[in-house]
């Protein structure tokens, strides 16, 4: 392990991180503010060959969008926004960089944000709070706890034939196809419809 830091998770220099990775494999509620400050990190990643795996909340249960809103003292109108706009801005990298990036749907709520990179892992537990503050971050290489949080996501990531998880790359629903309605309209019904 290489540390426990309880400073914000904001202050992290992610650049590094991505340059010496070609993988990087993520799982959280949406983390929106993570996706807006590492645009150009992500960006420049899967322009130099990178491989992306995200793994979202189903934001189509209401279960799972009811349970993540308790969490954070939100409505789950406003979850399910934040959810969406998660997927539909990871559409938009699977359909610039086709074969790079696989989306995943799962029928839980993630108890850590999970960014694991080829040589390290960084999570940080969901804060029960319905503010910003400092969440402890730990950050590890290779070894005992890093290869069990790899396994954890590559056994999340691999049934997604089962009722618990929907994969969709460009591949298999391009957002951008030659659907009527609007470019957002065409991202949305890409996204895949309600868990049973």
């Amino acid at each position: 392990m290489i540390g426990f830091t309880s400073f914000s998770f904001e202050r992290f220099n992610w650049v590094p991180v991505f340059q010496r990775n070609k993988s990087l494999k993520i799982m959280f509620m949406y983390a929106r503010k993570w996706r807006e400050d590492n645009k150009k990190n992500i960006t420049t990643f899967l322009q130099n060959g990178g491989v992306l795996t995200v793994v979202l909340p189903n934001y189509k249960n209401p279960k799972i969008i009811q349970a993540i809103g308790l969490h954070h003292e939100s409505s789950e109108a406003i979850i399910k926004k934040k959810v969406e706009a998660a997927a539909l801005a990871y559409l938009d990298y699977a359909a610039r960089f086709p074969g790079q990036v696989e989306l995943f749907f799962i029928d839980r709520m993630p108890s850590v944000a999970l960014y694991l990179f080829a040589d390290e892992a960084i999570f940080t537990l969901q804060p029960n709070i319905p503010y910003k503050s400092s969440v402890g971050t730990i950050r590890m290489r290779q070894g005992v706890l890093y290869k069990c949080m790899e396994a954890e996501f590559d056994r999340i990531t691999t049934e997604f034939n089962t009722r618990h998880v929907r994969k969709l790359t460009a591949s298999t629903a391009n957002p951008l196809s030659d659907q009527a309605g609007s470019a957002g309209e065409r991202r949305a019904s890409a996204l895949p419809p309600p868990l049973k």
